[in-house]
């Protein structure tokens, strides 16, 4: 019967050239706004917020009257800033840049020096923002975009309001007021919870966006289609039909030049809380009664509050980490995590972490969820496999890179059946940029492919026990993986103890488009 399914299932999809997102892309026009982004001089503002805007701008899906203003206590000019953006982004992000589009871009582009927590600066803010209406027709209209550590969102914003920079949502008509905040939000669940208290005194949820990239990718709304608008796979989507289900985030990159921020945080905190959480919700929610940003939300929070707690116990049975050590990639050195600056001797920070979870609810109970992720590996991939019970049956959905759905069917010739499709093999234009989905989005005011205050809380109550045994455990060395390779033995003991194997993905070879 699972043959069948699946067999149909994919007959459906290949009739289409290519499937469409369940939260489809607005062709509405975005309005006129001033796009202030603080923290404008470091390397996430060049690597991947001002080619977004610069790419929306060019392609003709931002208003003529859209303004970026960059705002950083460096003291550069508007003209210096300008430079070195183009020089980043370039660099950094890897774009090549057209000189001609690039004047007409950077003549919208300018800085302002501030300090986050004075006066001075966000009342000369103001003023360049009123400027920026009468010169440029921006009609009120803001976005902050708040590129910044956690700390500072609350003394940003609060300066914002006081300086009337921000409106009361529930009373302003005409114009708007809009914040994106950036990952990770809080270091645990009571700091989540107090940064969340401080912020919605100056700013109504519909106000706030926390932006979790991986929400933007193609791939990622390729999955609520799969999931929602095929209705022949929804019947095997429970746990009569399905073994277990695998979600994985390989990096080959190590930590470079943020050793401090990784020092700080740690791959639970960066990865796991926002990413994972987000994947897991999106593989195992209940269909929304709607598409409405709140109806998601609500369906993923629910899913969350279902993820059974870890006790001590199962922390140290159900969870692995691990940090790399010195190895080598494609003939180089590597090296190990102690070594890389700014990291302190003897550290035990997690670069990787491995987990056995479960959904207690109707649809998931008895399911295993494995999850894993980590720096410095060999391969560079984000996947899900849908591993189905009693066959070799394998539904991969591959996020990054050359994202794509595949699957693998026992069949009764020798070997087995491979189908599938990669989300940009047959259009003609490359799928939208997550970062450029989702600041579109912000402007049009669609809050769906953002991540609710909720769901954050949510996902650190889930994971913050981990955190708090791993701070107080005895351990004075963490076990180490060889930068370069498959990742710590004891990922490996974790799944193997349940009689299965972390499904390898061929996006390594290349050799082909389907798995393995």
């Amino acid at each position: 019967m699972i043959l069948r399914i699946l067999a149909s299932f994919f007959l459906v999809v290949f009739s289409l050239s290519k499937p469409s997102s369940l939260i489809a892309s607005s062709s509405e026009k975005a309005p006129p706004a001033a796009i202030v982004i603080f923290g404008a001089t470091g390397d996430l503002t060049a690597r991947k917020v001002l080619p977004a805007i610069y790419q929306l701008a060019e392609e003709g899906d931002l208003s003529a009257g859209t303004v970026v203003i960059g705002v950083g206590r460096r003291d550069y000019s508007s003209l210096k800033f300008r430079e070195l953006m183009r020089e980043g982004i370039e660099k950094l992000s890897k774009m090549q840049v057209s000189d001609e589009k690039w004047k007409a871009f950077e003549k919208k582009l300018f800085y302002h020096r501030a300090d986050f927590d004075a006066e001075e600066g966000f009342e000369e803010l103001k003023a360049v923002l009123k400027r920026a209406d009468f010169e440029w027709g921006t009609n009120g209209n803001r976005v902050f975009y708040l590129a910044t550590h956690s700390n500072s969102f609350v003394p940003i914003i609060q300066k914002l309001s006081e300086h009337g920079l921000l409106y009361d949502a529930k009373k302003e008509e005409g114009k708007w007021s809009k914040v994106i905040l950036e990952k990770p939000f809080g270091r645990d669940l009571k700091s989540a919870l107090q940064l969340q208290e401080k912020i919605s005194k100056y700013l109504d949820d519909s106000q706030i966006y926390h932006i979790d990239h991986y929400l933007g990718k193609a791939a990622v709304q390729d999955l609520f289609s799969l999931r929602f608008k095929n209705t022949v796979f929804e019947p095997l989507w429970n746990n009569r039909y399905i073994d277990h289900v695998q979600i994985t985030i390989s990096e080959e990159i190590g930590i470079g030049t943020r050793g401090q921020f990784w020092e700080e945080t740690g791959l639970l905190r960066d990865i796991f809380q926002n990413h994972m959480m987000q994947l897991l919700s999106i593989v195992a929610m209940e269909p929304p009664a709607s598409l409405q940003a709140e109806e998601i939300h609500a369906e993923k929070v629910k899913l969350l509050k279902s993820v059974r707690p870890f006790s001590a116990k199962e922390i140290d049975r159900y969870i692995v980490r691990a940090q790399y050590g010195p190895g080598e990639s494609k003939g180089q050195a590597l090296l190990g995590y102690r070594q890389e600056k700014g990291v302190a001797e003897g550290s035990t920070m997690e670069t990787f972490a491995a987990a056995k979870l479960f959904i207690e609810n109707d649809r998931w109970r008895g399911v295993p969820f494995y999850l894993r992720s980590g720096k410095r590996l060999d391969v560079q991939v984000a996947e899900v496999v849908i591993s189905f019970k009693n066959s070799p049956n394998e539904l991969w959905i591959r996020i990054q890179p050359r994202a794509g759905v595949f699957l693998r069917l026992a069949s009764t010739a020798p070997g087995l059946v491979h189908m599938g499709y990669e989300l940009d093999a047959n259009s003609e234009k490359p799928s939208r940029e997550a970062y450029e989905k989702l600041l579109l989005e912000c402007i049009l005011g669609d809050r769906s492919s953002f991540v609710d205050a909720k769901e954050q809380i949510a996902a650190w109550e889930i994971l913050t026990p981990v955190i708090e045994h791993w701070k107080n455990s005895a351990m004075q060395k963490i076990p180490e993986y060889a930068a370069g390779s498959e990742g710590p033995k004891e990922a490996g003991l974790l799944i193997a103890e349940d009689g299965r194997r972390w499904m390898r993905s061929r996006e390594k070879e290349r050799s082909s488009p389907s798995p393995k």
